[in-house]
């Protein structure tokens, strides 16, 4: 971890990541005993993939040493949000709204794990969590915790609007939504795409998925919005009609194994489009009867490929720096940017 001190300060924000690739976790009782002066604070302010913390009385030495590559993060916290009574929604286990929605064993193919037990359905609302779904047994995964990443609760947008009187009424003024984008995960920090709205959060998951299949991901004119989208701006709307602001979040330093880009790379692997997007450790020699492809995932997660974090010389299509370019950027918010 690092940060700049500027100036005297009482409060530095600081992004927190692992040492090394492998690393499954974060401890930081060593780093307080070598590094920090006094003791310290940190707040956890967003969670899962990306890690955001405030430390006080923190001791700046080391900084001028960092390598070039490490991350920091300065951030001006706008007066709004200073001010907000915030409420964070975890989608897909806040509320299921909408019955007619809700995931089949084909919509969460492509994330941790990789098996899907024949019989698997989602688990019924307000079940006993300690009680064993009837397909656990089915499943070849050995411990517990691997097939909790399997249960799907069918949390969706109606469920989060037929709860917004009661979010008010507690006196929220802005919420935070863990990621919206479609992807076949429970977090959604694995997305296939960044532009729309998962598909079992709207009211129609077929025809969203052809929608979406519709599209050229690069090219904005052929972009169209699905159901779940449409029901999205209703949310919007709905919550300026409370006076709540919502905070989307994303994460531009990876895709999601089935992101469409990846897909694209690993169908055509060095003729691809998207072959310069990824950190390609190594590519697949179709003369072998082996699978050389190989690349590097989000903290050593092989489903959260990691986008290149160097890319000097790319054209304005490209990540660099381990974030999208502007143009990007601006794509991915187009259809946001003048509604709510």
């Amino acid at each position: 971890m690092q940060f700049h001190k500027l100036n005297i300060l009482n409060k530095v924000h600081m992004r927190v990541f692992p040492a090394y690739r492998q690393a499954g976790h974060v401890t930081f009782e060593n780093y307080k005993n070598r590094h920090m002066k006094k003791p310290y604070l940190f707040i956890l302010i967003t969670g899962l993939l990306s890690f955001i913390f405030i430390l006080n009385n923190c001791n700046t030495d080391n900084y001028k040493n960092a390598k070039k590559d490490t991350v920091s993060l300065i951030s001006h916290v706008p007066k709004w949000a200073q001010e907000a009574v915030w409420y964070q929604i975890f989608p897909e286990r806040f509320r299921n709204g909408d019955l007619n929605n809700d995931p089949t064993k084909k919509d969460i193919f492509g994330t941790y794990p990789d098996e899907i037990p024949e019989h698997w359905t989602i688990t019924p609302w307000g079940n006993d969590w300690y009680k064993k779904d009837d397909w656990f047994k089915e499943s070849q995964l050995n411990n517990t915790w691997d097939k909790l990443q399997l249960r799907r609760y069918g949390g969706d947008l109606q469920g989060v609007i037929n709860k917004l009187d009661y979010i008010s009424n507690l006196g929220i003024t802005a919420i935070y939504f863990n990621p919206l984008n479609d992807s076949p995960s429970l977090h959604k920090y694995d997305p296939r795409t960044w532009r729309h709205i998962d598909v079992n959060f709207g009211p129609h998951p077929e025809s969203d998925k052809q929608i979406i299949a519709s599209e050229n991901p690069v090219k904005p004119e052929t972009w169209k919005f699905t159901s779940a989208d449409s029901l999205f701006l209703k949310l919007i709307k709905e919550c300026r009609n409370r006076n709540i602001k919502l905070v989307m979040d994303y994460s531009w330093n990876h895709t999601g194994s089935e992101f469409w880009a990846f897909k694209d790379l690993k169908k055509n692997g060095k003729k691809s489009d998207y072959a310069d997007w990824y950190e390609i450790k190594s590519w697949d020699n179709p003369e072998t009867p082996e699978n050389e492809f190989a690349y590097d995932g989000w903290a050593g997660v092989k489903y959260l490929p990691e986008i290149k974090k160097d890319l000097t010389s790319a054209p304005e299509e490209l990540p660099r720096q381990g974030n999208l370019h502007s143009r990007q950027r601006s794509n991915t918010f187009l259809m946001w940017q003048n509604v709510g």
